[in-house]
């Protein structure tokens, strides 16, 4: 069985979860799927996080294979 992630964002959390896991081996960065709000995060991601990852603009029609059509954040 291979272990896949999906995880919405990528910020100090998901980052404080997902490095170690891929650090240690215990998933493989090709099972790890992200979905971020902006094409600035996704090219950021893609640009500097030291694993390859797959990693998709919520706006993305690649995203929408997770159930997410859009983020919209409100507060």
């Amino acid at each position: 069985m291979t272990d896949k992630i999906a995880i919405i964002g990528f910020g100090n959390i998901a980052n404080a979860i997902i490095t170690p896991l891929l650090d240690k081996k215990l998933i493989h960065p090709e099972n790890v799927y992200c979905v971020v709000k902006s094409e600035k995060s996704l090219e950021n991601i893609k640009r500097n996080y030291k694993h390859k990852i797959n990693v998709y603009a919520s706006s993305s029609k690649e995203s929408k294979k997770f159930g997410i059509a859009k983020l919209n954040f409100s507060l």
